[in-house]
């Protein structure tokens, strides 16, 4: 690998609070699976195994406390359900012998303390820098730059950034696209690692219409070549392991409607009729993933790259007395997302309603969410990531008790200083504020959908 004009200034220039533009290197490794294959590995361990005394990591008091908060918290507080070998509790190990890894470990760490407890110091940015000035030295190492704990440090770096709400995320994006790029295929990439990546991808997808969107299409065709329609929820997300694929189809298809609407004139919208079929047909396959509450859900990884039975059915709770109250809240979980995507499908071909004219069928979708909500814990547990879904929801609401229900929600998951919410609530109150505004007749407005408040108000972060 070589280095592109001033060395991995992207890394530099992060480490220095600086925009500049990516991540510098050209790589010139080999294509061949046998010379990518990963150099170091996420050896696969039990979380219970890491619930002993810190102080035997042999890491100053300091970086200790922090690795203890990573651990015990983070770890437990960044997945819809904190499962049996806890894939961050194992990169917890792993950085041991890592410093960019250890030190990107240590910035997630000290800036979700400071979050918490509402504080500033500079533990951070100290822990950022060093975690920079590492990575950039293992970029510069072919062996190293293409094993799996680069990637590992890009991805806590990226959490970091959005944690923190700036823009810094998309350029360790941009590295973990380009990681995965010159690789031939993932299937030797830890499963954890690449459901993680591929949760941001579907935020991606969700949330940044155009190049963005179209590279998270491509990447999630890499990660997950082979989809899954078993009835899992992935313990990442909350969502049922098919549904990254269900929402491809349908950002494909809002794609391709808003192409039709720019470019189609009142006598020729045979294409849009074409659409609405397809509409159809894919409402017919996301209403097809349902499960009732008789059928309670298996715990799988949308990054389990095979989708058999001993592969997407063999996670249990860390805690395994929790196991049953756990496979509720997921279906729960899994079956608000379902909802919502139906609601977001629908939307796509059907402007909003205001004051008491909701379709019959999205009244029901509604209903049933409100069903669901008390079967899943306020903050930690299958609800973690609902952000989106409820801002989903929540769009087609004019009712005050049930606004203030979703906003509570939201409020719950902000509790948890992840950024989880937050931008979910200033989307929605700025939604309904479009929307009584439009019944009572104070404006012409009709940009209120979620994606148009998006726009308007240039957010392009996740509504996690």
């Amino acid at each position: 690998m070589e280095a592109a004009g001033h060395a991995l200034n992207r890394v530099r220039c992060l480490g220095s609070g600086r925009l500049c533009g990516g991540y510098h290197a050209l790589y010139s490794w080999s294509h061949s699976r046998d010379q990518i294959r990963k150099t170091e590995s996420l050896e696969p361990g039990s979380s219970n195994a890491l619930l002993f005394s810190l102080s035997s990591l042999g890491l100053p008091s300091d970086e200790n406390k922090l690795m203890e908060h990573f651990i015990k918290n983070i770890a437990r507080l960044s997945l819809a359900v904190d499962y049996d070998g806890n894939g961050y509790r194992r990169l917890a190990v792993v950085s041991l012998n890592d410093a960019a890894l250890l030190n990107a470990i240590l910035t997630v760490s000290s800036s979700h303390l400071n979050r918490w407890h509402g504080r500033k110091d500079s533990a951070p940015k100290f822990h950022l820098r060093k975690a920079l000035h590492h990575l950039q030295k293992r970029l510069l190492k072919p062996a190293q730059a293409r094993s799996e704990i680069t990637f590992m440090t890009m991805l806590l770096l990226l959490i970091y950034e959005l944690c923190e709400g700036t823009q810094r995320w998309k350029y360790h994006y941009e590295g973990l696209l380009t990681w995965v790029r010159l690789r031939d295929g993932c299937s030797d990439v830890d499963p954890f690692l690449t459901g993680l990546l591929g949760l941001i991808a579907t935020q991606v997808i969700l949330h940044m219409p155009g190049l963005f969107r179209e590279k998270a299409y491509n990447l999630l065709s890499v990660l997950f070549p082979q989809a899954c329609s078993s009835g899992s929820v992935d313990v990442l997300s909350g969502f049922y392991i098919g549904f990254p694929e269900l929402l491809v189809e349908s950002a494909r298809l809002h794609d391709e409607v808003m192409r039709l609407r720019a470019y189609s004139t009142d006598d020729d919208m045979l294409g849009l009729r074409a659409v609405y079929g397809k509409a159809k047909k894919l409402q017919r396959r996301i209403q097809a993933t349902q499960l009732g509450p008789e059928n309670l859900p298996s715990l799988g990884m949308i990054g389990a790259q095979q989708c058999t039975s001993s592969i997407c059915e063999s996670l249990v709770p860390a805690d395994i007395l929790d196991t049953l109250e756990v496979r509720q809240a997921a279906r729960a979980s899994a079956e608000v997302f379902r909802h919502a995507l139906h609601i977001y499908v629908y939307r796509i071909l059907h402007n909003p309603t205001v004051g008491g004219e909701c379709p019959m069928e999205i009244q029901s979708s509604v209903d049933d969410v409100f069903r669901l909500i008390p079967d899943i814990p306020d903050t930690v547990g299958p609800g973690s990531f609902l952000g989106w879904a409820l801002v989903v929801i929540g769009a087609e609401i004019d009712a005050l008790e049930r606004r203030q229900h979703i906003k509570r929600r939201l409020q719950s998951l902000a509790t948890m200083a992840l950024n989880h919410g937050v931008l979910a609530i200033s989307v929605l109150e700025e939604v309904w504020h479009r929307r009584d505004m439009a019944v009572s007749g104070l404006s012409n407005n009709r940009l209120f959908r979620w994606e148009e408040v998006l726009e308007d108000m240039e957010i392009d972060l996740a509504l996690i």
